[in-house]
């Protein structure tokens, strides 16, 4: 089942129309081609290895971000891929998830989102140029530690308690996410608390 991008995130409103279709037709033919150089490469049996530039993409997510909402969640993705989903900021010894993590970026997240090449194009172009397709990422924080009330309860942990983010990094110091199990949109900021 395709999903669509919440309204919410949607970043600035422009008309679709003063987009044009070649768009959607560069959105859609950059999502098939990675999907047949995946494909050709698993018909050989080649295990693909990250290139730089991948590597990059996927760095400039590390670190803290912190929702703006007042008593917001704080998350905190690590190069190693472990991340923490907080209840707040405010408290970093409570409350909160230490998780495996799978991070997908551009098409690979749009694929594996279920994203539609309509709400992509959409999100886009409210943009203004601010997002492209390498600026989308989707985001599995699978729980493996879980401290609540000052209690360890690591024993009470379920598939229930995944994490699935669609993540929109628009630049250095901000990002968006929507959390595909709560229905939770959170603005954020990047924001390393100690």
């Amino acid at each position: 089942m395709k999903k669509v991008i919440p309204v919410a995130l949607t970043l600035m409103t422009i008309s679709l129309a003063s987009c044009g279709i070649p768009i959607l037709k560069n959105v859609e033919q950059k999502i098939e081609s990675t999907k047949e150089t995946r494909s050709e490469e698993s018909q050989k049996g080649k295990i693909s290895k990250i290139g730089p530039e991948k590597q990059e993409l996927l760095k400039r997510i590390n670190g803290g971000w912190e929702s703006i909402a007042k008593r917001g969640s704080y998350f905190v993705f690590e190069e190693d891929g472990t991340s923490y989903w907080y209840r707040s900021s405010k408290d970093l010894k409570d409350n909160y998830f230490k998780c495996d993590t799978k991070v997908l970026n551009g098409s690979e997240a749009i694929e594996d989102l279920g994203l539609t090449y309509e709400g992509v194009l959409k999100m886009i172009s409210n943009s203004k140029g601010k997002v492209g397709i390498d600026n989308i990422y989707s985001i599995t924080m699978t729980p493996n530690y879980l401290i609540s009330d000052k209690v360890d309860k690591t024993a009470e942990l379920t598939a229930e308690n995944t994490i699935k983010l669609l993540f929109i990094y628009v630049d250095e110091n901000q990002a968006q996410a929507h959390n595909y199990g709560t229905g939770d949109t959170y603005f954020l900021q990047r924001r390393d608390v100690k």
